[in-house]
């Protein structure tokens, strides 16, 4: 199978340079140059070949087979694809489609392709899925946001239901507060940590070669802490070494100092280090904690 091939080029290595050139398809460009590689010696088995195009050595013998039974016209016929069709009805578009709403998604398209085989039991090619759902439902695989696995399934629901109830009931708890102040903000507060981590990107080698990429091993950091309010559009940001208690509840002096004349309840996290006192908090600031917890 890898020996030399016994066919005869009619063309010659000028002429199928020249042919080469007016191709616009990467598969018509390797017919060809498979043909001027053995006309020009630069080549003598199907193994070499096979190496220099990444194809198997079966599809070249095929290409040689079918340059030999009708020249190069034949070799580079648009050839019939058999087999079933790459479009799904329009109710099976649509069940795909839904499915893709789930915020948990696919793995894989492979995956996509066992679900509609083995749970919907519809069967279909590996490429109608991939058509289906890259092309026309311009579906892909994204990294998916972090959220922790202790985390109840339906708390961000319940924690949205019920969030004009809570805000209420800190209000009525903190009335002398309130009287102080024209009017009440809400914010969604947070942090991050910035350092120096090199961006690895995507690389592209060989099927089996696993790519290498240089890493800094940075371990230089700083937190920013950031608060926005969705009815105003503000934005507060300020930069820290720490995220702890005292960091913290600086932040917050600085967003009570921006702000003096209203009242900021702050929607946080859990975190050790949001859980400040009413006695350490500035006058205008109220915590709303995601979680209800008992100071």
């Amino acid at each position: 199978m890898s020996g030399r091939p016994h066919i005869t080029i009619a063309e010659s290595v000028e002429v199928l340079l020249e042919i080469r050139k007016q191709q616009q398809k990467i598969l018509a460009y390797n017919k060809v140059q498979m043909l001027y590689l053995f006309q020009s010696k630069q080549v003598e088995t199907v193994r070499e070949i096979s190496s220099i195009l990444g194809k198997s050595e079966t599809t070249i013998h095929r290409w040689l087979f079918q340059y030999k039974e009708g020249g190069i016209e034949n070799l580079l016929k648009n050839r019939q694809i058999f087999g079933r069709p790459k479009k799904f009805s329009v109710e099976v578009a649509a069940l795909v489609q839904q499915e893709l709403r789930d915020s948990e998604g696919f793995s894989s398209y492979k995956e996509v392709h066992l679900w509609l085989w083995l749970i919907k039991e519809i069967p279909s090619s590996y490429q109608a899925v991939y058509s289906l759902v890259k092309g026309e439902l311009k579906s892909k695989l994204k990294r998916p946001r972090p959220r922790s696995s202790e985390q109840e399934p339906t708390a961000i629901n319940e924690f949205k239901n019920s969030l004009s109830e809570r805000i209420k009931a800190l209000l009525d708890k903190a009335h002398d507060q309130v009287k102080k102040y024209k009017r009440f903000v809400f914010w969604s507060s947070d942090e991050t940590r910035l350092g120096l981590h090199t961006i690895q990107r995507r690389r592209i080698t060989l099927r089996g070669v696993k790519p290498v990429g240089k890493h800094q091993w940075k371990f230089k950091c700083f937190w920013l802490y950031g608060a926005v309010s969705p009815s105003t559009g503000r934005s507060f940001f300020w930069e820290f070494s720490h995220l702890d208690k005292v960091c913290f509840q600086a932040y917050l002096e600085q967003l009570s100092l921006e702000y003096p004349d209203e009242l900021q309840i702050i929607q946080v996290d859990n975190a050790r280090g949001h859980l400040l006192s009413t006695s350490e908090l500035p006058d205008n600031i109220i915590l709303l904690f995601q979680v209800v917890i008992n100071m």
